[in-house]
């Protein structure tokens, strides 16, 4: 009987094909991985512009922005709470009781509720939208709740470590005159000499007009990105920090960690997961990425509403 002869691939012959397979992989990886990286970035883009146009919206129906947060009556909601309606989440909106407390259990399923809106899509964070255990639950802060990927900006604002420091990242003290470290109160509330903030909004019930951003919308920061995580007084509904300041460089990437310290004036700054910078909202709601190596004073003087700086975005 004649053999019959078999055809197939040596095992030198599957090991070359495989080792060209795995360097075609990885030649691709890096390209996947940067249009995934894209997409993120451009959602996040569009967050913003949302966030932006909302702001804008309220302040067309109220004559002025909302207030960033009541830090000191404790009593009422944050600016995400109220341009809710205005990112089509009134159902949500509606099931907030700011007559209480915001962590009264009656504000629970409101503050549990996620808002795709709010989260950057490349850092959702360990703990995911809802972040628990946050500090100074039942003090000023509802307890497991939203995070907030986007606070609005305040500015360069006196960052209130303690009465002889003014700002641990200006190299100039604090001042009425300061470009990093304005005389105001600390971050924007209480304590020093309760003077407001010098950006679009602060911890406390201050509020603000377009029509008092005297250094043009298109000169103004408004709303830019963090990493949640990073600042344990961070939330959506937390009346310590829906918002974040100059003062502390981009992409500053230091932690807050609860219990152990409570960094706010090194962790609680902007920041994002996208290489090179963070996105940020100008006051007349256009979008743009800021390098991470932008220039410090620069940074901070796009963080005012009103003290006469030429400065623009490069």
């Amino acid at each position: 009987m004649p053999r019959t002869r078999r055809f197939g691939f040596t095992l030198v012959e599957l090991l070359v094909v495989i080792a060209i397979i795995g360097i075609l992989i990885a030649l691709l990886l890096p390209a996947v991985q940067a249009a995934r990286e894209a997409a993120r970035r451009a959602s996040c883009v569009n967050n913003l512009k949302q966030i932006s146009l909302a702001l804008h919206l309220y302040e067309q129906s109220n004559a002025c922005l909302p207030y960033g947060a009541a830090f000191s009556d404790k009593r009422g909601g944050t600016w995400a709470a109220f341009i809710l309606p205005h990112i089509e989440q009134k159902n949500v909106f509606d099931k907030f009781d700011f007559t209480r407390r915001i962590w009264d259990s009656v504000n629970v399923p409101a503050v549990q509720t996620v808002i795709p809106t709010y989260i950057c899509p490349s850092d959702s964070g360990p703990e995911g939208a809802l972040m628990g255990g946050r500090i100074q639950v039942g003090q000023c802060n509802p307890g497991k709740s939203m995070g907030l990927w986007y606070p609005t900006s305040m500015g360069p604002t006196r960052d209130g470590t303690r009465p002889s420091v003014g700002c641990v990242y200006c190299p100039e003290p604090w001042s009425d005159d300061s470009y990093c470290c304005a005389m105001t109160a600390d971050y924007g509330c209480c304590g020093n000499n309760g003077k407001a903030g010098v950006g679009i909004m602060d911890r406390d019930a201050h509020i603000v007009r377009f029509k008092q951003i005297r250094d043009g919308l298109s000169n103004t920061l408004m709303v830019g990105e963090t990493i949640p995580e990073q600042c344990t007084f961070n939330g959506a509904y937390n009346h310590n920090f829906p918002i974040a300041g100059t003062t502390i460089p981009l992409n500053t990437f230091e932690e807050t960690v609860e219990g152990v310290n409570n960094l706010w004036y090194t962790g609680c700054g902007f920041k994002s997961r996208h290489p090179g910078g963070a996105n940020f909202a100008l006051a007349d709601a256009t979008v743009h990425f800021v390098s991470e190596n932008i220039d410090y004073k620069l940074y901070n003087e796009l963080g005012t509403r009103d003290r006469g700086e030429v400065a623009a975005l490069p």
